[in-house]
């Protein structure tokens, strides 16, 4: 599996584009759809679906259009089809625009897998930044969306749960100290030096 990160909007949210052979998906296309499409159509990529780690706007905003040109679906987490995005309204604040939100599909939970080629991910619900909040297992990556960053973790107060983001949080840090994390927002890290460093994990234990 190949990867490349695409930094997108505003909140400069980072997307990805996971390729093995010439299937791919893309994670979190919070916006810039057209550089995310242009680089599909460069490498000769067929997009075969598109994950969000949650549904907040910085991570969903050009999910529609990237449907739309590719005719694939919009994954998300079950809960997050259902729940009511309480960030929505904010995109107003960086786009003149009164476009809805995007249409996705509720079909991940704990224990889905996401193949494309030779290459898969496994879904892990992850709760705490919101309800739906979701992490993409390989082998030698995880995508954590903003449950966790390098020394840091996603914030609590919109929509999300604090006693829930401890829970995830000791979930992940029970993983392989090898495994690289590539985040929602910032550089990427690893399991074993967040371990070591992040204070809000020092802090759970």
């Amino acid at each position: 599996m190949k990867f490349r990160r695409i930094v997108v909007g505003p909140l400069q949210t980072n997307c990805y584009v996971l390729w093995d052979g010439q299937d791919a998906v893309v994670v979190d296309p919070g916006d810039d759809a057209e550089e995310i499409i242009s680089f599909l159509n460069d490498e000769g990529l067929t997009l075969t679906r598109v994950v969000a780690t949650h549904a907040h706007f910085d991570h969903v905003y050009a999910a529609e259009d990237l449907s739309k040109v590719f005719a694939t679906v919009s994954s998300c987490h079950r809960l997050e089809a259902r729940s009511t995005e309480p960030l929505w309204f904010l995109y107003r604040h960086y786009y003149d625009s009164n476009r809805p939100f995007p249409s996705l599909q509720g079909d991940l939970e704990e224990g889905s897998v996401l193949r494309f080629g030779h290459s898969s991910l496994k879904v892990m619900h992850t709760p705490g930044h919101t309800a739906g909040s979701i992490c993409l297992l390989s082998d030698q990556l995880i995508f954590t969306g903003d449950t966790l960053f390098r020394g840091s973790v996603g914030r609590t107060d919109f929509g999300g749960n604090w006693e829930e983001l401890q829970l995830s949080l000791r979930r992940l840090s029970a993983l392989d100290e090898g495994l690289r994390i590539l985040p929602g927002h910032g550089e990427e890290s690893t399991i074993g030096y967040e371990r070591k460093t992040n204070r809000f994990l020092l802090a759970i234990g």
